[in-house]
Protein backbone atom coordinates (compact mmCIF):
# COMPACT_ATOMS: atom_id res chain seq x y z
CA UNK A 1 0.00 0.00 0.00
CA UNK A 2 1.22 3.48 -0.82
CA UNK A 3 -0.04 6.29 1.39
CA UNK A 4 -0.17 9.83 0.05
CA UNK A 5 -0.40 13.09 1.89
CA UNK A 6 -0.10 11.78 5.47
CA UNK A 7 3.47 10.73 4.70
CA UNK A 8 4.61 14.08 3.28
CA UNK A 9 5.35 15.60 6.67
CA UNK A 10 8.13 14.28 8.88
CA UNK A 11 6.36 14.80 12.25
CA UNK A 12 3.44 12.70 10.97
CA UNK A 13 5.80 9.95 9.80
CA UNK A 14 7.54 9.83 13.18
CA UNK A 15 4.19 9.82 15.01
CA UNK A 16 3.30 6.52 13.35
CA UNK A 17 5.81 4.78 15.60
CA UNK A 18 7.25 2.54 12.90
CA UNK A 19 7.29 4.02 9.41
CA UNK A 20 10.30 2.06 8.18
CA UNK A 21 9.59 1.00 4.60
CA UNK A 22 6.34 2.94 4.09
CA UNK A 23 5.91 4.28 0.56
CA UNK A 24 4.29 7.45 -0.75
CA UNK A 25 4.02 9.62 -3.79
CA UNK A 26 6.32 12.60 -3.31
CA UNK A 27 6.40 15.95 -5.02
CA UNK A 28 9.77 17.47 -4.17
CA UNK A 29 12.97 16.45 -2.45
CA UNK A 30 16.42 17.79 -1.70
CA UNK A 31 17.88 15.40 -4.28
CA UNK A 32 16.01 16.97 -7.21
CA UNK A 33 18.44 18.54 -9.72
CA UNK A 34 16.74 21.93 -10.00
CA UNK A 35 17.53 25.54 -9.10
CA UNK A 36 15.09 28.21 -7.89
CA UNK A 37 14.62 30.96 -10.45
CA UNK A 38 13.97 33.38 -7.56
CA UNK A 39 16.55 32.34 -4.98
CA UNK A 40 19.33 31.00 -7.21
CA UNK A 41 19.57 28.07 -4.77
CA UNK A 42 19.38 24.39 -5.65
CA UNK A 43 17.12 21.90 -3.84
CA UNK A 44 19.84 20.83 -1.41
CA UNK A 45 20.58 24.44 -0.45
CA UNK A 46 16.88 25.17 0.13
CA UNK A 47 16.67 22.02 2.28
CA UNK A 48 19.66 23.16 4.34
CA UNK A 49 18.01 26.55 4.86
CA UNK A 50 14.84 24.76 6.03
CA UNK A 51 16.86 22.60 8.43
CA UNK A 52 18.59 25.67 9.87
CA UNK A 53 15.20 27.22 10.71
CA UNK A 54 13.50 23.91 11.67
CA UNK A 55 16.08 21.73 13.46
CA UNK A 56 15.29 18.02 13.47
CA UNK A 57 12.36 18.31 11.04
CA UNK A 58 12.93 16.80 7.61
CA UNK A 59 12.28 19.30 4.76
CA UNK A 60 8.67 18.71 3.62
CA UNK A 61 7.65 17.80 0.10
CA UNK A 62 5.42 20.89 -0.38
CA UNK A 63 8.44 23.24 -0.39
CA UNK A 64 8.79 22.64 -4.14
CA UNK A 65 5.12 23.42 -4.80
CA UNK A 66 5.19 26.49 -2.59
CA UNK A 67 8.23 27.86 -4.39
CA UNK A 68 6.72 26.98 -7.79
CA UNK A 69 3.67 29.12 -7.01
CA UNK A 70 5.87 32.11 -6.21
CA UNK A 71 8.14 31.49 -9.21
CA UNK A 72 5.15 31.23 -11.59
CA UNK A 73 3.66 34.41 -10.19
CA UNK A 74 6.93 36.30 -10.55
CA UNK A 75 7.53 34.90 -14.04
CA UNK A 76 4.02 35.81 -15.21
CA UNK A 77 3.94 39.27 -13.64
CA UNK A 78 7.35 40.14 -15.06
CA UNK A 79 5.94 39.53 -18.58
CA UNK A 80 2.68 41.45 -18.05
CA UNK A 81 2.20 44.69 -19.97
CA UNK A 82 -0.59 45.67 -17.54
CA UNK A 83 -1.92 44.30 -14.28
CA UNK A 84 -5.38 43.66 -15.68
CA UNK A 85 -6.70 40.22 -14.67
CA UNK A 86 -7.00 39.05 -18.30
CA UNK A 87 -3.35 39.94 -18.95
CA UNK A 88 -2.18 38.16 -15.80
CA UNK A 89 -4.15 35.02 -16.73
CA UNK A 90 -2.74 35.17 -20.26
CA UNK A 91 0.81 35.34 -18.94
CA UNK A 92 0.26 32.57 -16.38
CA UNK A 93 -1.01 30.31 -19.19
CA UNK A 94 2.10 31.23 -21.21
CA UNK A 95 4.44 30.18 -18.38
CA UNK A 96 7.18 27.84 -19.55
CA UNK A 97 10.19 27.81 -17.28
CA UNK A 98 12.24 25.65 -14.94
CA UNK A 99 12.58 26.44 -11.25
CA UNK A 100 12.92 24.70 -7.91
CA UNK A 101 10.18 22.18 -8.75
CA UNK A 102 11.45 21.55 -12.26
CA UNK A 103 9.73 22.38 -15.53
CA UNK A 104 6.45 24.24 -15.19
CA UNK A 105 4.13 24.95 -18.12
CA UNK A 106 0.39 25.12 -18.74
CA UNK A 107 -1.96 23.58 -21.27
CA UNK A 108 -4.09 25.81 -23.48
CA UNK A 109 -6.89 25.30 -20.91
CA UNK A 110 -4.73 26.71 -18.11
CA UNK A 111 -3.90 23.40 -16.44
CA UNK A 112 -0.42 22.71 -15.11
CA UNK A 113 0.46 19.03 -14.74
CA UNK A 114 2.83 18.54 -11.81
CA UNK A 115 4.33 15.05 -11.84
CA UNK A 116 5.34 13.28 -8.67
CA UNK A 117 7.79 10.48 -7.87
CA UNK A 118 7.59 7.27 -5.86
CA UNK A 119 9.37 7.45 -2.50
CA UNK A 120 9.96 5.46 0.65
CA UNK A 121 10.73 6.36 4.26
CA UNK A 122 13.59 4.32 5.71
CA UNK A 123 15.17 4.14 9.15
CA UNK A 124 18.81 4.84 8.31
CA UNK A 125 20.13 5.15 11.85
CA UNK A 126 20.82 8.84 11.24
CA UNK A 127 21.76 11.00 14.22
CA UNK A 128 19.45 13.75 12.91
CA UNK A 129 16.35 11.99 11.59
CA UNK A 130 14.58 8.80 12.65
CA UNK A 131 13.56 8.29 9.01
CA UNK A 132 14.79 9.66 5.71
CA UNK A 133 12.98 9.70 2.36
CA UNK A 134 14.43 7.94 -0.69
CA UNK A 135 13.16 8.36 -4.24
CA UNK A 136 12.44 4.90 -5.74
CA UNK A 137 10.85 5.82 -9.05
CA UNK A 138 10.68 8.83 -11.32
CA UNK A 139 9.49 7.52 -14.68
CA UNK A 140 8.03 10.90 -15.73
CA UNK A 141 11.16 12.72 -14.58
CA UNK A 142 14.21 10.64 -15.55
CA UNK A 143 16.62 13.42 -14.52
CA UNK A 144 15.76 12.80 -10.85
CA UNK A 145 18.15 10.34 -9.17
CA UNK A 146 16.61 7.22 -7.63
CA UNK A 147 17.68 4.41 -5.33
CA UNK A 148 17.42 0.95 -6.90
CA UNK A 149 14.77 -0.95 -4.94
CA UNK A 150 11.87 -0.67 -2.58
CA UNK A 151 12.62 -2.17 0.85
CA UNK A 152 9.87 -4.24 2.44
CA UNK A 153 8.52 -2.66 5.63
CA UNK A 154 9.69 -4.10 8.94
CA UNK A 155 6.18 -3.97 10.39
CA UNK A 156 3.01 -5.97 9.89
CA UNK A 157 0.76 -3.14 11.07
Amino acid sequence: MTVGKPLHFYPDVVALGNADGLTTEYHWDRTFPYVSSLLGMDCEQVSQLWEKDNPGIYPPSPIGYDMAVLEVLYDALSRCETLEPAEIIKQIKATDYEGLYGKVSYTDKGVCLMPCVAAQWLDTGSDIYTYEIFINGSADRPEIPTVPAVVMPTTTR
